[in-house]
C-alpha cells in the first residue's frame, strides 16, 4: 500500500485506516481528535493525509462515517484501508443494516469521488462488495484457500499464483488482460 501508485504526493486528500501505524500522514488513535482534525482538514480546502490507527469491524464502521462524511464529489478523496480481512464482518456481502457506513463506502463512494485501496493478506475473508467492485487486484504469494479465492473473482490460474515468487505479482484489471510484474526487476 505504500507503493500506491496515482495518487499525488501533494495536494491530494487521503484517508487511511492503518491497523499496524505503517503509513505515513498524521496518526490518530483518539477518535473525537481524528474527528475534528478530519473536519478542519475538510475545511481547508487543500490536500492532507490522516491515518487512524484501530482495528475492528466496530472501529472501522466508525472510520468509514467519518470517510462519508467529507465525500461530497466534487474532490477525490484516496480511502486507503490496510489489513482490511481484519475489518471486514464477512466473507460475504456486507449487511447494510447491521453495518451502514462500511457497506456504503464500497457501494456508493465513488459516485461522491472516493477512491478506495484496500490490501489484505487474507483476500478470502474479506467481503464480496469489496472484490466484486474491484477495478484493479494485486495479487502476490499466497495460501492455499486464498488463491482459490482470488481465481475466482480475477481467473488467474491457481497454479500461476502458486509459482509467484517474493516481489512478483499479477495486475488484474477489469476488462484487461491480466499482467505479470516485478518489483526487483
Amino acid at each position: 500500500m505504500k507503493r500506491c501508485a496515482g495518487i499525488p504526493k501533494k495536494g491530494a486528500r487521503v484517508l487511511v485506516f492503518d491497523p499496524n501505524k505503517d503509513h505515513g500522514g498524521v496518526q490518530f488513535t483518539d477518535r473525537s481528535k481524528y474527528a475534528r482534525a478530519l473536519a478542519v482538514a475538510n475545511r481547508s480546502g487543500r490536500g492532507f493525509r490522516l491515518s487512524f490507527v484501530g482495528s475492528g469491524v466496530d472501529t472501522f464502521e466508525w472510520w468509514c462515517k467519518c470517510v462519508l462524511l467529507v465525500l461530497d464529489g466534487s474532490k477525490t478523496t484516496y480511502i486507503l484501508c490496510d489489513e482490511y480481512s481484519a475489518q471486514s464482518p464477512t466473507s460475504g456481502l456486507i449487511n447494510p443494516k447491521a453495518f451502514p457506513a462500511h457497506a456504503a463506502l464500497w457501494l456508493q463512494s465513488r459516485k461522491y469521488g472516493g477512491v478506495i485501496r484496500a490490501a489484505s493478506h487474507r483476500p478470502q475473508n474479506i467481503s464480496k462488495d469489496a472484490l466484486e467492485n474491484a477495478a484493479n487486484i494485486y495479487v502476490g504469494g499466497m495460501g492455499s484457500r486464498a488463491r482459490k479465492s482470488v481465481n475466482a473473482e480475477t481467473d488467474i490460474p491457481v497454479d500461476d499464483i502458486k509459482a509467484l515468487v517474493i516481489g512478483e505479482f499479477f495486475h488484474w484489471k477489469r476488462g484487461a488482460k491480466v499482467k505479470k510484474i516485478s518489483l526487483f526487476g
